[in-house]
């Protein structure tokens, strides 16, 4: 860690890194105590040098959630994973209309996980979760002009919706 620091410096997003690599390693081994120092470091340098919508700043915040719930402190560890998935669900977002659907795939699989820590694994959001990777595994698989066409097929429902509500039918 010394070598890092020194090489890289006290705010490289691989000095965080290995900050973070060290929690894990203390945490696996059920040093939980002194593995938080580590991941707390790590998030503040993410936070620093990426910024709080950054998926490294995500990681750091649910590690550190994991790091509460292992140790019991379920309360305190919720803020953590509310905040990994806020960042998450706004990262999937744009990768779903940029259309990078592998890692549009990947934000909506840690959103599934996340929100199976925070509700009961039978919760709306959990479904709602599974829905939403469900919706990008299936708009991975279509070719553009399939997605497209269903682009505007969203368009002409959106206005027919927005229509009859003016209606008052």
């Amino acid at each position: 860690m010394a070598i890092c620091k020194k090489v890289l410096g006290d705010n490289h997003p691989d000095t965080a890194t290995s900050l973070n690599n060290l929690g894990n390693l203390l945490s696996r081994q059920g040093d939980h105590a002194a593995a938080r120092p580590y991941y707390e470091q790590a998030l503040a340098i993410r936070k620093k040098v990426l910024g709080d919508k950054h998926s490294d700043t995500a990681i750091s915040l649910n590690n550190l959630g994991n790091l509460l719930s292992r140790q019991g402190d379920h309360a305190a560890a919720r803020p953590y994973y509310e905040q990994a998935l806020a960042i998450r669900q706004q990262l999937a977002g744009m990768h779903e209309r940029l259309e990078n659907f592998a890692v549009a795939q990947k934000e909506r699989r840690e959103i599934l996980t996340l929100k199976t820590k925070l509700h009961d694994d039978k919760a709306w959001q959990v479904t709602d979760a599974r829905l939403d990777l469900q919706h990008v595994e299936t708009l991975a698989r279509l070719d553009a002009k399939a997605r497209q066409e269903l682009k505007e097929a969203d368009q002409w429902m959106i206005k027919a919706i927005a229509n009859k509500g003016l209606s008052g039918d």
